[in-house]
């Protein structure tokens, strides 16, 4: 494996574990994808995306999505677990 494909994996694999921990929180917080998506003012579809990890989370959307579910940015982060 190259360094480049080495990196492209740590990167995947970064937004897949933010992608799980998003859906985690929204359904330990009790909200639906809908009502999430809703909160952050973006399409269902889009919400659905992002926490499949078909979408990647950009910082502003975490950021976004943090305020949203009244948790710490750092909450997304391996530090939190």
């Amino acid at each position: 494996m190259t360094e480049g494909e080495q990196r492209h994996d740590v990167a995947w694999s970064i937004d897949i574990t933010i992608a799980i921990r998003v859906r985690n929180t929204r359904e330990r917080l009790g909200y639906s994808q809908a009502e999430l998506a809703e909160m952050i003012e973006i399409p269902l579809q889009e919400m659905i995306d992002l926490e499949i990890g078909k979408t990647h989370i950009t910082a502003g959307r975490l950021y976004t999505i943090a305020k949203a579910l009244g948790v710490p940015l750092d909450w997304f982060s391996d530090e939190a677990t």
